[in-house]
């Protein structure tokens, strides 16, 4: 228990910040869910639909220091490189009309 009022100050702040970090990362890892989800199902438009809601949610969260700016970077690029290459799949397979798989999408949890 803390003693000092300044003790007991900083005690509230962390309680709050603690629910707004936790509130940040859940909404992370939903549109992260509902990102991976459409890149599963190949739903392009779903996912040009969701990446940028993605996008925004991991800058803000970088930003305000939910996590770090360079996961959030890094986060980003590999969620891009994702929808390009199912972009790409679905291109080629258009236009070549084959049964191919989708190319090995690396699992990414947040």
């Amino acid at each position: 228990m803390p003693v000092t009022k300044s003790a007991k100050k900083r005690l509230k702040i962390n309680k709050k910040r603690k629910i707004y970090n936790i509130r940040y990362k859940n909404k992370i890892k939903v549109l992260f869910k509902e990102f991976k989800e459409a890149i599963t199902s190949k739903q392009l438009d779903r996912v040009k639909k969701t990446l940028p809601l993605l996008m925004a949610a991991l800058d803000k969260a970088g930003a305000r220091g939910v996590i770090h700016k360079r996961k959030a970077s890094r986060k980003k690029s590999q969620f891009a490189r994702m929808a390009n290459q199912l972009q790409r799949f679905i291109t080629s397979s258009s236009n070549a009309n084959s049964k191919e798989n989708l190319p090995d999408l690396k699992s990414n949890s947040t």
